[in-house]
């Protein structure tokens, strides 16, 4: 294939050379070096390829780089006035510069001349090969990627990693999949959603990120009447925009438009990107920056692979990207119960942790990456010592923005505080056409490098003067004052982890944030738990639109003996509306969608109607009317089946995050907070609780109180009975008062079987929810905000235990086995104590000691 495509260039530059003046200057040196790779692809008369000699390889690789810096010059060249000779350049640019000079130019840098294999073996061996033997696989969408995790290879030789799908662009193929999808879920609302596909009104829509407003749909109206006075022009905006089921399509829409759009701004937006462009091989420019820095270590390694896919006896290739799986673990990825969360920020605080953060934000910054978070960085601890050793940056597809203002990117450099003494050598050792080529052959276009090429350039002018620590300096102060600080191995010990930290937003403050996160109490992710709120109400709402069409389909009762599978669907809407709840309504959809099923089933047998439902056969009358009628009942059944899926798979995500959740707090409580849980009283008798505790609940009954007070004014409100939109908002806030208490109560019981809270203040706070009396102030007459001080009560704290925890007192029922074990066992243990009081003496010196270091313990709980 090589040979071919050497042959091609050759004829090419024959027919460039021919226009003479600089066209013949540039393809002399392009053919010179084309002329002499074709002779090691080129067998001879006993059918044997060259090898190289290490001479030989020398004088190739001072072709190779006239070649390249010939290209740059001849592209560089201003052309604006001569159509020709830029329809050339970019001719040149795709087929001799990308394709052949860079593309060879990286697999001859890897070629061992020692080897003792022809040449072209030695080229061809680093050439895109296919990916054969896969022992695993398992398709998935991630964003605007198809994903495949895969196991290559068997025994030592397998390697485990993703295959990212080769990746063409194409923005309108996500939204017309969404707007496709809603228009199945809501068919009476299909061409709304159709009408959907202008970019400004998608933007428009997306803008609406409060998440408040989706979940109250008074607001989501306001804001439709308000700010989106273009969407009126659209399908029936006008009529249905107080529609309560419309407003529940359109939340439902926007939260899932909301993370498309992002992804589409991320790239089209940010990174201009066109549409076509192969994002995934991003990832493999990215890993080739990395090893011309000789740092693979602190990015997922990438390269370009086909999968090799046998079908019908005929063998098919899948061009894509193949992201080998590296050391460590994400903050996403940690179990509920994992030691991570009990490292502390001094062991995260090691030479080799901080200079892999300082490499990886270089190579990010390179590379123009505008996507590095805590949840795209692996961390990697040493198994033994438990400490940090090394970060490996993945996904890294959302990189090579193009070149940005120069106050951004001055900006984006400043970050740069520090670097690695090896890390500045090889970046000052940079060589323009070994670097441009490693990104020019990834598809990347010539802007794009050229933008990077100018950030390394950014970076090695700032390194050129570096400023080195001497032993004397105080390291601290040079990092305040200078640009730039290059650090050895031991200048790394003089700077911790929170000093490089400060300042501009930078790698190192990612660090330390990602280890305040998972050593700080948890909570339900915010996007589950309003898609879940959004989801919910939209399921409802269908639920109760059923009733309708009871009433509706009432009319064609009289003929409902000439079709039993009519009759069959009546009576089972007829079952239906009259269930007494929503929960009972659930319960019948499934049985009134099996007898929807059975009668178009034969309705499409006898060609009434198609497979779509349209009517096949010319009908009148009754006849008619009751197929019209069956088309709005089979809508609705098929809509809420699709609802309460969805509903299902939503629910079973807030309620695993619900139970991650509460066994993270679980373990840290208990492991941080058990003195708080303690008796204690100042001396005004107040009982000690935790300021952060005391000051949550006086948010919930705050809240509380101004919800109360929302439903006092709506009740009085003269117009209430007249207008719809006042009686919705009065439910909603009904049910929001009703739930919001359900969810604090938990809570508390929740705090005080894990030990958090005294029997005291759960007892008081408990009765207040039950009774709905919201003040906070008064809380403050019997309860104090703080900790306990020393251990003074440590003796009397161990005979007041067992009335603290009274379990036939109190409704676990919600909770897992575990805490209720936990406290029984914790019970038992106390009352075997007290039968021997020596040992008791002993057990609680150990049990209730103090933390020495109170700050530290404090800071956590603040955190």
């Amino acid at each position: 294939m090589r040979k071919e495509q050497l042959t091609k260039v050759l004829n090419y530059l024959d027919k460039l050379k021919a226009k003479g003046g600089a066209y013949k200057d540039y393809s002399t040196s392009i053919e010179l070096l084309s002329s002499r790779l074709l002779d090691y692809y080129t067998p001879d008369i006993y059918n044997k390829y060259k090898n190289i000699t290490e001479e030989e390889y020398e004088e190739l690789d001072n072709l190779f780089k006239d070649a390249i810096e010939k290209s740059d010059a001849f592209l560089a060249e201003d052309n604006s006035d001569n159509a020709e000779v830029l329809t050339i350049k970019k001719r040149i640019s795709k087929q001799i510069r990308t394709d052949f000079l860079s593309d060879y130019y990286l697999d001859f840098k890897k070629v061992d001349v020692k080897s003792g294999k022809p040449f072209y073996e030695e080229m061809d061996k680093n050439k895109n090969k296919s990916i054969g033997d896969i022992s695993s696989s398992k398709i998935y969408n991630d964003g605007l990627f198809l994903k495949d995790d895969l196991t290559v290879g068997d025994g030592n030789d397998s390697i485990t990693g993703t295959f990212i799908y080769e990746t063409n662009y194409d923005p309108d193929k996500e939204i017309d999949a969404l707007i496709k999808e809603f228009g199945v879920k809501f068919p009476e609302y299909k061409s709304y959603f159709q009408s959907l596909k202008d970019p400004l009104k998608l933007n428009e829509l997306a803008s609406i990120t409060n998440e408040e407003m989706i979940n109250n749909k008074g607001d989501l109206n306001y804001f439709f009447d308000k700010n989106l006075e273009n969407l009126s022009q659209m399908d029936n905006f006008e009529q249905r925009k107080h529609n309560l089921e419309f407003l529940n399509a359109n939340a439902q829409f926007i939260l899932k438009l909301r993370p498309i759009l992002k992804n589409v701004n991320d790239y089209s937006l940010e990174l201009d990107i066109k549409k076509g462009t192969n994002l995934d091989r991003r990832n493999v420019a990215f890993t080739n920056v990395a090893k011309l820095l000789d740092s693979e270590g602190v990015v997922a390694n990438a390269r370009s692979v086909a999968i090799e896919k046998n079908a019908e006896d005929k063998t098919e290739y899948q061009a894509g990207t193949f992201i080998e799986k590296t050391e460590g673990i994400t903050i996403k990825e940690l179990d509920a119960i994992d030691e991570i969360r009990g490292i502390k920020i001094e062991d995260w605080d090691t030479v080799e942790a901080k200079r892999s953060l300082a490499n990886l934000q270089v190579i990010d910054y390179i590379c123009g990456n505008i996507n590095r978070n805590r949840d795209n960085i692996k961390l990697v601890f040493d198994p033994v010592t438990k400490k940090l050793k090394n970060v490996v940056g993945i996904n890294n597809e959302k990189s090579f923005a193009k070149e940005k203002t120069k106050e951004a990117e001055a900006s984006d450099l400043e970050k740069i505080k520090v670097i690695d003494a090896e890390m500045a050598k090889n970046i000052l050792a940079f060589e323009e056409h070994e670097f441009k080529s490693s990104l020019l052959c990834q598809g990347l276009s010539e802007p794009e490098v050229q933008a990077s090429w100018k950030r390394v350039q950014n970076l090695q002018g700032l390194i050129k003067n570096p400023k080195v620590l001497d032993d004397k300096d105080n390291a601290k102060e040079k990092l305040d004052n200078e640009k730039l600080l290059v650090l050895s191995d031991k200048d790394w010990e003089k700077l911790s982890l929170n000093d490089l930290a400060k300042g501009k937003e930078n790698i190192f403050k990612t660090a330390v944030d990602a280890q305040k996160s998972i050593t700080s109490e948890a909570t339900v992710d915010n996007d589950i738990l309003t898609k879940y709120h959004v989801v919910k109400q939209s399921y409802n709402d269908m639920l109760l639109k059923g009733n309708s069409l009871y009433s509706e389909a009432k009319k064609y009762e009289p003929f409902m003996n000439t079709s039993k599978r009519y009759s069959n669907v009546l009576k089972g809407l007829e079952d239906y509306y009259n269930a007494p709840s929503l929960e009972a309504k659930d319960a019948k959809l499934e049985k009134l969608n099996e007898l929807v099923d059975a009668y178009n089933n034969e309705k499409i047998r006898d060609g009434v109607i198609d497979l779509n439902g349209n009517v096949s056969k010319k009908l009148k009358g009754s006849e008619l009317d009751r197929i019209n009628m069956m088309g709005k009942i089979t809508n609705f059944t098929k809509a809420a089946v699709i609802m309460r899926k969805e509903l299902n798979e939503v629910k079973a995500l807030k309620e695993n995050d619900e139970k991650k959740v509460d066994e993270i707090n679980a373990t840290f409580r208990r492991g941080k907070y058990e003195n708080y849980a303690k008796l204690y009283k100042d001396d005004d008798g107040k009982v000690f609780v935790n300021a952060n505790i005391l000051n949550r609940e006086k948010e919930n009954v705050t809240n509380l109180a101004n919800t109360k007070k929302q439903i006092d004014n709506l009740e009085n409100d003269e117009f209430l009975s007249k207008n719809a939109l006042k009686k919705h908002q009065l439910e909603s806030a009904k049910n929001y008062l009703e739930s919001s208490i359900e969810t604090y109560k938990k809570q508390l019981k929740i705090d005080y079987v894990h030990g958090v809270i005294p029997k005291e203040y759960y007892d008081y706070k408990m009765d207040k929810y039950e009774k709905g009396i919201f003040e906070p102030l008064k809380d403050e007459e019997m309860f104090a905000a703080g900790d306990p001080n020393s251990d003074m009560f440590k003796n009397e704290f161990q005979e007041q235990i067992k009335e603290e925890v009274d379990l036939d007192k109190l409704d676990i029922s919600m909770l897992s086995d575990e805490p209720e074990k936990e406290l029984e066992n914790e019970i038992k243990n106390n009352q075997e104590e007290n039968d021997n009081s020596n040992e008791k003496e002993n057990e609680l010196d150990n049990s209730f000691e103090l933390n020495s270091n109170f700050e530290d313990s404090k800071d956590s709980i603040e955190q």
